[in-house]
């Protein structure tokens, strides 16, 4: 026993990432050295910080729900649930102030006879990682903001240019056409700006009556060229039946147009 506690001590004292170790009281009974590199404090000053000093409050929210669920499964007799065995992404306060995003797994410590005594965390630095996404999420989002005021443009331009009384039919319809494909790249940016503050967390929902079936109706007739020009055929069952429901009938149409633009763009004709 006492060298099987040597080699714990040794990996668990020389390796980059911090484990730590609580009771299931969640009152920590282990850190490993790593912590003063990660977070910059000493042994004793980690041992006493509590989850509410270590982690931002964001992060601290989301690693009550995750203990709280796992908790919930271990009080039920659900261990083997692949729940019972989280990863998730916090961040820590560092003793300077400056922060650190962590990529942290969470699982149960067994006894011999297999009963909880504990939970082991394992928190590697990802904040590299973080800062990198966050500048690709920046820059799309500011290409995104750049493309869609020169599209309103050209969409305002084409319908103006349709308002002529005097152009042939031919020329209406391909200028009716092009007014079509300017609205799909418009819904494309307005997708990408969506996608963006979706993982920032800040996408607005606003929820309100929507009927599923006129909605589906209206994407269909946008892709009606495409799903010609595939020679492919989509059939509609239910959308007479199925009523109304509540939901953001601008994120509901997203989700039907691109499962549509997803089909279209991948069957064979």
């Amino acid at each position: 026993m006492r060298e099987s506690e040597r080699r714990f001590r040794l990996l668990a004292e020389n390796v980059p990432h911090v484990i730590w170790t609580t009771d299931m009281s969640l009152r920590l009974t282990y850190i490993s050295p790593s912590v003063t590199r990660l977070w910059g404090y000493s042994l004793d000053e980690a041992m006493r910080l509590s989850p509410a000093e270590s982690l931002t409050a964001p992060s601290l929210d989301v690693a009550r729900r995750a203990l709280a669920g796992m908790l919930e499964r271990h009080v039920a007799g659900r261990e083997g649930d692949p729940a019972s065995f989280r990863t998730l992404e916090l961040e820590f306060r560092r003793r300077d102030g400056s922060t650190v995003w962590t990529e942290t797994s969470v699982r149960f410590l067994r006894d011999a006879d297999g009963g909880s005594v504990g939970i082991l965390f394992v928190s590697r630095d990802i904040t590299e990682r973080r800062q990198v996404e966050q500048m690709k999420a920046d820059f799309v989002t500011l290409t995104t903001h750049q493309l869609r005021t020169p599209l309103t443009g050209i969409k305002w331009l084409l319908e103006l240019a349709a308002g002529d009384v005097g152009m042939s039919p031919a020329t209406r319809a391909h200028l009716r056409d092009a007014e079509a494909a300017a609205d799909r790249l418009i819904e494309i940016v307005n997708n990408l700006l969506d996608s963006g503050t979706l993982e920032s967390g800040t996408l607005n929902v606003t929820v309100e009556t929507t009927d599923l079936g006129e909605l589906t109706r209206s994407v269909l007739e946008e892709f009606a060229p495409a799903i010609q020009e595939k020679r492919c055929a989509v059939s509609v069952s239910g959308a007479a039946t199925i009523g109304t429901l509540m939901a953001d009938p601008k994120l509901l149409r997203q989700a039907v147009l691109n499962l549509v633009s997803n089909a279209v763009k991948y069957t064979p004709p």
